[in-house]
C-alpha cells in the first residue's frame, strides 16, 4: 500500500480542483466557466495517469495497455463533463451520454475479458433490469428511448468486469478494489442522475452525482499506480504464478558464502593430504 502513499501529493491538484468546482459551481456563473471548471479535476487525474506512464515512444506492455485505456476513459469523461453543462438541451445530453459510454467501454476493455465471473454476471444484471424498468416508462420519445437502455447495459458491464478481476492472479489486490470501488460509485453516479432526470426529484441530485463521480473517477484513476510491480505478468521479475522471482544479483551474492565454504573444505582436504 505505500505506493499509494508515495502517489498522495499527486492527488493534491485533483483535490484543490474538486474543491474549486464545488466552490464556483454558483448559478450565476457562465456555462462556459462551469464547463471549464468541472473538466479541471479529471484533467488532473488525467496527469497522474500520465504520470504512471502511457508508454509513448516505446514498446507497450499489459500495464501500459491498461494505463492507456483509462487514460481514454478519462479523456472521454471529460467531453462528457462538459456536454453535460448544457444538459438543458437534449443534443447535448446525448451528446455527453456518448462520450460516457465511450468512457465506459474504455473502462470494460482495460477490465479485461477473462475470467468471465457468472457471479458476479448475475447480480449486475438483476439491478440491470430493475433500472431498466424504472426509467424506461418515463421516457416519453425520441433518441433517448433506445440510448438510455444501451447506456445502462454498458454500465452494468462496467460493474461486471470490474467485479470479475477480482479472481485473476498475478496483480495487487488493492489495485483491483480500486477499480471496483470506482465502477461502483461511477454506476451510482449514473443512476442518481437518470433517475432524477427521468423519474423523480432526488435530493441533493448535484451533490450527492457530483461526490460519487469524482470519487469513482479518482479510484479508477488509482488502480493504474504503479501497476508494472509486486506481482504483475509483466514484471521482469514476476513468476508464471504471479508472485516475483529473486533477481539475478541476490542469487548470485547469496551463492559467494557457499563457494567460500567450498574452498575452505578443499584446503582443508588438501592439508590432511
Amino acid at each position: 500500500m505505500k505506493e499509494v502513499g508515495g502517489v498522495a501529493p499527486f492527488l493534491v491538484p485533483f483535490l484543490k480542483m474538486a474543491c474549486v468546482y464545488f466552490l464556483l459551481d454558483l448559478p450565476n456563473q457562465p456555462l462556459v466557466t462551469k464547463a471549464f471548471v468541472k473538466a479541471l479535476p479529471i484533467l488532473s487525474l488525467v496527469w497522474l495517469v500520465c504520470l504512471q506512464g502511457v508508454g509513448l515512444g516505446r514498446p507497450s506492455s499489459d500495464f501500459i495497455t491498461y494505463n492507456r485505456r483509462i487514460l481514454c476513459g478519462l479523456l472521454f469523461c471529460c467531453l462528457g463533463d462538459v456536454a453535460l453543462v448544457w444538459q438543458e438541451k437534449e443534443f447535448y445530453f446525448v451528446l455527453g451520454m456518448v462520450a460516457f459510454a465511450c468512457a465506459h467501454v474504455c473502462y470494460i476493455i482495460a477490465f479485461g475479458i477473462h475470467p468471465f465471473g457468472l457471479k458476479e454476471l448475475i447480480p449486475c444484471l438483476l439491478v440491470c433490469v430493475l433500472v431498466l424498468s424504472a426509467v424506461i416508462p418515463c421516457i416519453a420519445s425520441g433518441v433517448l428511448v433506445w440510448a438510455v437502455p444501451v447506456y445502462v447495459v454498458l454500465v452494468a458491464c462496467m460493474a461486471w468486469r470490474s467485479l470479475a478481476r477480482f479472481t485473476l492472479r498475478g496483480d495487487i489486490p488493492w489495485r483491483k478494489i480500486f477499480s471496483a470501488v470506482g465502477a461502483f460509485l461511477f454506476a451510482t453516479s449514473d443512476l442518481i442522475l437518470g433517475l432524477n432526470k427521468f423519474c423523480l426529484t432526488v435530493p441533493f441530485e448535484h451533490e450527492l452525482v457530483m461526490v460519487t463521480y469524482y470519487s469513482g473517477q479518482l479510484c479508477i484513476a488509482l488502480s493504474v499506480i504503479n501497476s508494472h510491480l509486486h506481482g504483475s505478468h509483466d514484471s521482469p521479475l514476476a513468476t508464471p504464478n504471479g508472485s516475483l522471482a529473486t533477481p539475478p544479483s541476490q542469487n548470485l551474492h547469496s551463492s559467494v558464502p557457499a563457494l567460500r565454504r567450498r574452498g575452505d573444505q578443499h584446503n582443508l582436504d588438501c592439508t590432511n593430504l
